[in-house]
């Protein structure tokens, strides 16, 4: 791990750490809303990748010499928030949502990808990007009702 951060770097680490407890958070709260157990189960795995995630980060930010930020408990805001989307429009809605905050962790991780210099902080920040952006494509696929075959296939 590189323990040669630049301390702009450093700042925004420490914000990716804590849109990765966020989001956790975020996934936790929309596995708890959902009925289905497997769309559940899903947002369950995705939300501990996050925590993964930051997790990581803080033993980077610390391998710099720096206390790494303590996640701020985001659940109950995120349970009302994904109840209200489900008592709205149903499990997808709570799974466009759930993909929403996917997408916005990935794109603080794309913004810092983009001032980091390269080596091994730039490729931990791609590979958790990269984990995201998975994250995210697995929700967008969870909307779409199941696909039913035609009596001729």
């Amino acid at each position: 791990m590189n323990s040669n951060v630049p301390p702009k770097l450093i700042e925004r680490l420490e914000e990716l750490v804590d849109a990765s407890f966020s989001g956790r958070d975020e996934l936790y709260a929309a596995a708890k809303t959902l009925d289905d157990h497997r769309r559940s189960n899903v947002c369950k795995q995705l939300a501990d990748h996050l925590a993964s995630h930051a997790i990581e980060l803080q033993q980077l930010l610390s391998v710099n010499g720096k206390e790494p930020p303590q996640p701020l408990n985001m659940f109950s805001i995120a349970e009302v928030f994904f109840q209200l989307a489900m008592n709205r429009n149903g499990e997808s809605e709570v799974l466009r949502f759930a993909e929403r905050c996917e997408r916005t962790v990935k794109e603080r991780f794309e913004a810092v990808i983009d001032i980091a210099p390269k080596g091994d902080t730039s490729a931990i920040l791609q590979r958790q990007r990269d984990d995201i952006e998975f994250g995210e494509q697995v929700l967008q696929s969870m909307q779409d009702p199941p696909k039913t075959q035609s009596p001729n296939e």
